[in-house]
C-alpha cells in the first residue's frame, strides 16, 4: 500500500530525519525532504529547501506540496529551558506557526505523522505514563508541542486526513544534539573528564529511546496506524546515576557526579508503550548499554 506514495519528511537534516529517509526509500516510497538547511547527501530523494516560518519560501514548492500523500513532521525548535522571555519566540514560530504555514500548502495530504514529546505531560503524577495522563507542560518546548498537536487535530478533522501523534521520550544515539539533554551532556562531560551535575538524588528513572527504536516506531506507524496518540519510549528505564555509571564503564572513566538541590528529588517519568505495542506492533529492542556504546562510538567516528 505504501509503494509509490509521495511522502514528505520535514526536518530532514536533523537526527531522526537523515537516518529515517534511507529506510523510507527501502519501502519504495517517493521521498521528499524539507529543511531550512541542505543535508550532506540528497542524491536518493528530492530536497526542498524552505523556511517553515516564511510562507513565501514554502510557496516556491507549492506544486510538489499539493501532491504529497503522507507527511512525517519532524521539524522543530528544541528548547528545554524555563526562560519564557528570551526562549519562547523561536519555538512558537517554528513549532506552531511553521506547522500551520505548511498545512496551508498540503491540500491533498492523507495522513500526517507528528513527532511530539513526552514534555507535553509536564510533571508526572504516576510512575508509568499512559496517553490519558494530564497534559500540563512546564516549559515552552512542551507547550509549543501540545499547542501544535491541538492545531493539527483541528486541521485533521476539517480536512478529513488521518493524524498520528507520536510522543517520544528523549532520543539518543548518533547525531544527538545536546540541547540540555541528559545523555549527550553526561557523555560530553565524562569524556572531557568533567563531573556531570545531577539535580536531586539522581535516582528517578526515564525510558530514554535509542534512535534506531525511534525510527522503527515511525516506520511501524506508517504500516499499521489508523491515527491517534501513541507514547514511544525506550526498552529500559535507567536512573541518572545508572547512566553515569554505565558511561564511566564504557569509557574507562571514574567520574563522580555533583549533586545539586538533593532535597528536590524528581519523580520517575516512564512512558507506557502498551498502546503502541497494540496499535503499531512497536516493541523497543535497544537496551541502554548497547545504545550508549553506539552513541559513544558514533562520537569517536566524527573526531
Amino acid at each position: 500500500m505504501l509503494k509509490q506514495k509521495k511522502i514528505l519528511v520535514t526536518g530532514c537534516s536533523g537526527q531522526i530525519g537523515k537516518n529515517l529517509i534511507p529506510k523510507l526509500i527501502e519501502l519504495e516510497l517517493d521521498v521528499y525532504g524539507l529543511d531550512i538547511r541542505k543535508p550532506e547527501n540528497t542524491k536518493s530523494y528530492k530536497f526542498l529547501q524552505a523556511d517553515l516560518t516564511d510562507s513565501k519560501s514554502l510557496s516556491s514548492h507549492s506544486k510538489i506540496l499539493k501532491e504529497i500523500d503522507l507527511m512525517i513532521h519532524l521539524a522543530s525548535k528544541i528548547e528545554n529551558t524555563q526562560n519564557v522571555v528570551t526562549k519562547s519566540k523561536e519555538s512558537i514560530e517554528i513549532n506552531i506557526e511553521g506547522s500551520i504555514n505548511l498545512l496551508e500548502f498540503l491540500t491533498n495530504v492523507k495522513h500526517v505523522f507528528y513527532a511530539s514529546s513526552y514534555m507535553v505531560y509536564g510533571n508526572s503524577f504516576q510512575d508509568l505514563i499512559n496517553e490519558e495522563h494530564i497534559t500540563n507542560p512546564t516549559n515552552i518546548y512542551g507547550s509549543s508541542k501540545l499547542i501544535t498537536e491541538k492545531f493539527l487535530d483541528v486541521f485533521a478533522r476539517k480536512r478529513k486526513f488521518l493524524l498520528t501523534i507520536l510522543r517520544f521520550m528523549g532520543v539518543f544515539g548518533p547525531d544527538t544534539p545536546k540541547n540540555g539533554r541528559a545523555i549527550p551532556s553526561f557523555i560530553d562531560l565524562i569524556l572531557s573528564g568533567n563531573p556531570p551535575t545531577i539535580i536531586g538524588d539522581g535516582k528517578s528513572r526515564r525510558n530514554h529511546i535509542h534512535l534506531d527504536d525511534a525510527i522503527n516506531a515511525i516506520i511501524n506507524s506508517l504500516k499499521f496506524s489508523k491515527g491517534g496518540i501513541l507514547n514511544i519510549g525506550g526498552k529500559e528505564s535507567p536512573s541518572n546515576l545508572e547512566l553515569i555509571s554505565i558511561i564511566n564503564e564504557i569509557t574507562g572513566k571514574n567520574i563522580v557526579p555533583i549533586h545539586k538541590n538533593q532535597e528536590n528529588n524528581e519523580p520517575n517519568f516512564i512512558l507506557n508503550n502498551s498502546l503502541a505495542n497494540e496499535k503499531i506492533n512497536f516493541y523497543p529492542s535497544v537496551g541502554i548499554k548497547d545504545g550508549l556504546i553506539n552513541h559513544i562510538e558514533s562520537l569517536e567516528k566524527t573526531k
